[in-house]
């Protein structure tokens, strides 16, 4: 009999902690209130109000709550059925498509904007390569798929009279004949693309001009002479340009007006490399970010050099120079990384020189304007200036000079100002303050390019206390530390 009453005492509180099917809880401590073990949910198109299950009568989704986002037949339920029930309570208006009880962005790339124009699961995104595109063709800087209509298509192998589509491909001389107003990418297929013109010992250049805008994608090689002109302007993106002749020094970049006064053009580049492959402007507004400028073969031309126009001279009524803006750059070799010239100016940051020769990292010439360089790493190389009034502002910069037989400077000439610059070697006082001299640097790996600093550098932390600069060459933040780092690299520890 005791064992009888035992097993029917244990079914009757069994019984009587069956959970009730209309209670609900929405949160751990709401559970534990309720004496539930985990979150219960309603089911059937019921909410959870007051812990108990109840159907919420709504008129749209805004009626609703975060429980139960979708109004069907005017009760508030927990997944749609239908697009005309997106977005859901609290859903962004581009969540406008029902799929799997859910209301998404996207149920196919036509489905987005041109903007994010990838759907991935549900939601609209950049593209990130160019395989996202149908196209074949992303813009990596905005994440946008670029139009098919828009685009010249150009391979190794293309014809020299087709109309340069996706399906009927083009030289790249042919590229540069289609570029019009609506038409203005250039797709460049793997490979070199070369074009030395009809005598390939003069400057037969592919030309850009006038009011035309045109932007070469890569990953691709490119291995002729560009004349930009009269106000064109010209892009390039994961590209590299190549003289592979080390007996030609002819393939070059110019950018100015055909007449002096006339229109000044606009360069942009972007992830370029160039190798024996100098850059000019005279005037041009130029800006170079994310690249890599070399000298492969021989030192014997400056990697980028600008001029300008001085009036009375040549015809010129006004002096006029060009605007350079580098940041995240590396200048490998030269007579001089940069050379500057007549009424031209310089905005460089996060960038490195080393291994120029003659001229040094950056040639001041004549009339320079109002520049500055500022968070570089130079290396093996020397920065004069004139003496004079001063143009340049250096600051936050890092100067090692370690070759055999560097002077006793590296940095000298009043027209240009050091502030919290560290430089080795250095006796003389550079014109400025708060500079730190004949200190090593303390480089990760100096002699294969790694000019990371290591911990216990002299340049952690030692930057002008008030600078604003946000990132470093690879793209990480400053400050790591106290202090932002002075040089090219942010310590990272």
């Amino acid at each position: 009999m005791r064992i009888a009453f035992i097993i029917v005492t244990f079914l009757s509180l069994a019984a009587c902690t069956k959970q009730n099917p209309n209670v609900c809880c929405t949160s751990t401590a709401d559970c534990a209130a309720q004496g539930l073990p985990d979150i219960t949910g309603c089911g059937g198109g019921l909410v959870c109000r007051g812990n108990q299950c109840i159907a919420e009568t709504c008129a749209a989704s805004t009626d609703c709550d975060a429980a139960a986002k979708y109004c069907i037949n005017q009760s508030c339920a927990e997944m749609c059925t239908d697009d005309a029930q997106c977005p859901g309570f609290g859903q962004p208006a581009t969540d406008q498509f029902c799929v799997a009880g859910a209301c998404v962005a996207c149920r196919a790339t036509s489905d987005c904007p041109a903007s994010a124009s990838v759907c991935d699961m549900g939601t609209c995104r950049g593209c990130t390569s160019h395989a996202d595109c149908a196209s074949d063709l992303c813009d990596l800087d905005t994440g946008a798929c670029v139009a098919e209509t828009t685009i010249a298509y150009v391979t190794t192998g293309g014809s020299t009279t087709s109309g340069c589509t996706k399906s009927d491909p083009c030289q790249i001389q042919r590229a540069f004949a289609v570029i019009d107003s609506t038409r203005n990418a250039i797709k460049l297929g793997p490979g070199t693309h070369t074009y030395l013109g009809t005598d390939p010992t003069v400057f037969s250049p592919l030309i850009l001009s006038g009011s035309k805008t045109a932007t070469l994608f890569g990953p691709a090689s490119l291995e002729a002479s560009l004349s930009v002109s009269d106000g064109a302007t010209l892009r390039a993106r994961d590209i590299t340009l190549t003289d592979s002749d080390p007996m030609n020094r002819d393939m070059r970049l110019l950018c100015r007006p055909v007449a002096i006064g006339g229109p000044m053009s606009y360069v942009d580049f972007a992830r370029v490399e160039t190798n024996d492959f100098p850059l000019g402007g005279a005037p041009c507004v130029m800006k170079v970010q994310r690249s890599r400028l070399h000298a492969v073969y021989n030192a014997a031309f400056d990697l980028l050099a600008v001029d300008g126009e001085v009036a009375g001279m040549l015809g010129a009524t006004i002096n006029r120079g060009s605007i350079l803006t580098v940041d995240q750059t590396e200048f490998n070799g030269g007579y001089a990384g940069m050379d500057l010239q007549h009424y031209s100016s310089l905005q460089a940051t996060n960038s490195v020189f080393r291994n120029q020769g003659m001229h040094g990292a950056i040639f001041v010439g004549i009339n320079v304007a109002t520049s500055s360089v500022q968070f570089s790493t130079f290396h093996n190389t020397f920065w004069g200036c004139p003496n004079g009034t001063p143009v340049f502002s250096s600051k936050d910069n890092l100067f090692l000079n370690e070759i055999a037989g560097a002077p006793a400077n590296t940095v000298y000439g009043t027209q240009c100002v050091h502030t919290y610059d560290l430089v080795k070697p250095q006796t003389a006082t550079p014109a400025g303050s708060n500079n730190t001299l004949g200190m090593d640097p303390r480089f990760k790996d100096a002699l294969t390019g790694d000019f990371h600093l290591l911990a216990g550098s002299p340049a952690i932390d030692t930057a002008d206390p008030a600078a604003s600069e946000t990132i470093d060459f690879d793209g990480t933040s400053r400050p790591q530390g106290a202090h932002r780092d002075v040089g090219a690299f942010e310590y990272k520890p």
